[in-house]
């Protein structure tokens, strides 16, 4: 008859031993951008400049560029001067004009017609005859106001306004969407360079995992060192960096994948099947439960009759069935040893 053994332990996680994880350093920050408590309140953003909010200077100098070089806004900037000119000539059709004039001429009318033989019969002034060559010289200034009764004039002079903000509105509509376009490209382009020197930084960290795994599965010794270590109590604990974590760090092959991201569950039966004794089964109680909760000042893990229960139940054969996590990444090494139920308070799970 076969016999099975239970073991209840007093802890809450499993946890494997990896290699710590160094500290990434911090990226540089995205461009400057005014969003904080400190943003000048405006209270109108019709009065906003552009160049009031983009405060980075690499930025500005892009968009300056794009508006300088931009042939659509240069149309509406032509398009504006014509439509001042235009509201110049209307303002003025309906104001007074004052035109100054100069002139000069002469005549000489024949002897022998009737208007030459008058002018001989008759003395321009006494004892004066008419000149043979009439001479004219006029200088004066003419005025001319045209009353506009039925506001004509006016009309015009308005609709070559509304004309010219019409103008206004589309240039500064262009300017807006040009902005928008170049501003999104920036800072897409800058959040490109960072996932680029993430992802440089990432290789550069898995490459550094492979080569230190190559080199403990190519030297039996440090194995052994290690095992020595966790027996003869060196090591005070067994951890694990299980984080939670995000789709790309667990949905990809088993190589690129973070430590810990899917191994907390069976990480008692691997352990078991490299080593079944009972004393490295104390060892594992000790290193995984008692241990850590003394580092962080939890107290001893006891078990009184009536304490709240807060137990994980092990079985010291077999191998899990199935697996809770949604991690892909799950090594199908060797168990021998499962948990197999939880008792928390008076919730019993699995048993």
């Amino acid at each position: 008859m076969n016999k099975k053994l239970w073991l209840a332990l007093p802890v809450s996680v499993l946890l494997a031993c990896v290699p710590a994880h160094q500290a990434l350093p911090t990226f540089e920050a995205l461009p400057a951008y005014p969003v904080g408590n400190d943003a000048p309140r405006i209270p109108s953003h019709g009065a906003l400049k552009w160049q009031d909010w983009v405060v980075d200077a690499q930025l500005k100098s892009l968009i300056q560029e794009a508006f300088d070089n931009n042939l659509e806004i240069k149309y509406l900037e032509q398009a504006i001067h014509m439509s001042d000119a235009e509201i110049l000539a209307r303002k003025g059709e309906y104001r007074p004009f004052v035109n100054l004039l100069a002139a000069s001429d002469g005549g000489r009318v024949g002897s022998f017609t009737r208007w030459g033989a008058l002018e001989h019969q008759i003395e321009i002034i006494p004892g004066e005859e008419n000149p043979e060559f009439l001479k004219n010289h006029q200088v004066g200034a003419v005025a001319s106001w045209e009353v506009d009764l039925w506001q004509k004039l006016r009309n015009e002079k308005r609709a070559a306004v509304q004309e010219w903000l019409a103008t206004q509105e589309a240039k500064h509509m262009a300017q807006s969407a040009l902005l928008s376009e170049v501003t999104h490209l920036y800072y897409e382009i800058c959040a490109l360079d960072l996932q680029k020197q993430t992802l440089q930084r990432t290789i550069a960290i898995q490459l550094d995992a492979l080569e230190i795994v190559k080199l403990l599965k190519a030297n039996d010794s440090d194995q052994k060192v290690l095992w020595e270590g966790f027996m003869d109590g060196t090591l005070d604990f067994v951890v694990s960096d299980h984080n939670p974590m995000d789709t790309e760090t667990k949905d990809c092959e088993w190589g690129q994948a973070h430590f810990g991201a899917a191994t907390i569950e069976h990480a008692f039966g691997w352990f078991r099947h490299k080593n079944a004794s009972h004393e490295a089964l104390e060892r594992w109680v000790e290193a995984v439960a008692h241990r850590t909760r003394s580092m962080y000042h939890l107290g001893e893990c006891v078990l009184k009759v009536g304490m709240p229960a807060d137990l994980t139940v092990f079985a010291l054969d077999g191998s899990a069935e199935g697996q809770h996590t949604k991690g892909v990444n799950v090594p199908s090494w060797t168990q021998n040893g499962r948990a197999i139920g939880t008792v928390l308070g008076e919730q019993v799970t699995g048993l």
